[in-house]
């Protein structure tokens, strides 16, 4: 499978990680104010964003396809491949960015239950990624 990306500077995980932080921030006040849509599509974001920091720092690449889906392939990569909790992680995300089609794109709503795991779930696979970054 090819896995479209592109370029980016490895220093750029920073900008990466707080667009990640600031996303999960954005889902737990929208879980707050009972907008669960709204918090799953920000956690899914802050997911999205935190893989972008590990490719970025590791590959010095990010994902660019159509697919969110798609880039946990990157995780496989040397240098990534044997991060501890790696294959934990992957599934994380899997779930979180399958929450987000849910959410946005969907004739049927999120669920409050979804939601909260969505946020949950980001949450964990934020820490993880920080684990390994600088």
């Amino acid at each position: 499978m090819t896995i479209r990306t592109k370029s980016v500077l490895k220093d750029s995980y920073k900008v990466f990680l707080k667009k990640s932080e600031e996303f999960l921030d954005a889902a737990r006040h929208s879980l707050s104010k009972g907008n669960v849509n709204a918090a799953a599509g920000c956690a899914a974001h802050s997911a999205i964003s935190a893989l972008d920091a590990l490719t970025a720092f590791y590959l010095q690449r990010r994902h660019a396809g159509e697919r969110h889906e798609d880039a946990i392939h990157l995780l496989k990569e040397k240098g990534i491949a044997g991060l501890e909790g790696r294959e934990k992680a992957a599934n994380q995300f899997r779930s979180v960015v399958r929450s987000k089609g849910l959410a946005e794109y969907e004739q049927r709503g999120i669920f409050r239950g979804e939601a909260e795991e969505s946020v949950k779930v980001a949450e964990r696979f934020l820490n993880w990624a920080k684990k390994n970054l600088p």
